[in-house]
């Protein structure tokens, strides 16, 4: 009777440690989520706040020949997209209408139209190395999907995709020319 004591305690112990475990888990995760969603709510809040308009002299002048470092994407879903730990995509919109960006294994260039509030970028050519977990299709897709852009009152750059399907999200970066 006792050895069965011994075991039935054993086996509360056990699920005491494994709730406390996945509770654990739990809850770093749902902070982790509330960062992320703090931020987004942040970033939708510069949206409104700032109407998605700009003004086109000071604003414009910022976009052109201005390094932006890609924070983020949002996507309808709710998906959030960051770059991954320790890798940098750098775009650098040139006043000849022509594109730079470097992404997390290549380099990518092409040429990029806007007017107003418009803006599309096509004949995007890259380097083509291959690399491990890259993010480059995904950021690539993205950007050939924007069509119109905006920069709020912190100077954030946010590339607005087709139909809604989401916004990229760049933070202004002074980059040698």
């Amino acid at each position: 009777m006792a050895n069965n004591n011994k075991n039935t305690y054993g086996i509360v112990y056990l699920l005491v440690a494994a709730t406390v475990v996945s509770l654990f888990f739990y809850l770093v995760n749902k902070v982790d989520g509330l960062k992320v969603r703090n931020n987004v709510i942040d970033n939708i809040s510069d949206d409104i706040a700032n109407n998605g308009k700009v003004d086109n002299v000071s604003k414009t002048n910022l976009l052109e020949e201005s390094g932006w470092l890609w924070n983020n994407t949002k996507y309808l879903d709710r998906r959030v997209s960051f770059p991954n730990q320790g890798k940098i995509f750098n775009l650098i919109l040139k006043a000849d209408n022509t594109f730079y960006s470097t992404t997390d294994c290549n380099n990518l260039s092409g040429k990029y139209n806007f007017q107003d509030l418009k803006i599309d970028f096509y004949d995007i050519a890259r380097t083509e190395m291959y690399c491990e977990d890259m993010q480059e299709e995904k950021y690539l897709r993205d950007l050939e999907n924007v069509e119109s852009y905006s920069i709020n009152k912190n100077d954030i750059l946010i590339l607005n995709m087709k139909d809604g399907a989401g916004k990229m999200y760049f933070n202004l970066k002074d980059f040698e020319k």
